[in-house]
């Protein structure tokens, strides 16, 4: 398939509220919003898109009318400390504290709307042990 962007696309109980905190705590902008229908952008990254729609709209197949399930936007941040201690002081309590992966990867998680989860990454130095392993390094 090609195609021209690719835009994470939300199916929300309550598009306002879902829109009003991607603006709080990831410093979303509204392009479009039509009540039903919610676009945000990053002001610094335009190709950081959300559409927000409500779950139970005629455009959405009587099917999937609710909101998704199993869902996880992932935020690369350069400070997960610091986004942590921000979504904590504002409201949006954090689910545990970062935990540092082998991998390279300092990582929380944070309850969105309708179930949604922000999945918050530093990247750090990967473990080279742990990269040999996995064989991602050549053995020495």
């Amino acid at each position: 398939m090609k195609h021209q962007r690719l835009i994470t696309s939300l199916l929300s109980v309550d598009p306002a509220a879902a829109s009003e905190f991607f603006q709080e705590h990831l410093g979303m902008d509204v392009m479009l919003d039509i009540g039903w229908f919610i676009s945000l952008v990053h002001p610094d990254h335009p190709g950081t898109e959300i559409a927000i729609t409500r779950a139970d709209h005629d455009s959405v197949p009587p099917t999937h009318r609710h909101p998704a399930q199993g869902v996880a936007i992932a935020v690369v941040v350069e400070d997960a400390s610091a986004v942590h201690a921000s979504l904590t002081a504002n409201g949006c309590p954090p689910l545990g504290e970062p935990v540092d992966h082998p991998w390279g990867q300092r990582q929380f998680f944070a309850p969105g709307p309708d179930g949604v989860l922000l999945d918050v990454v530093q990247v750090t130095t990967p473990d080279a042990a742990w990269l040999r392993e996995n064989g991602l390094l050549d053995q020495p």
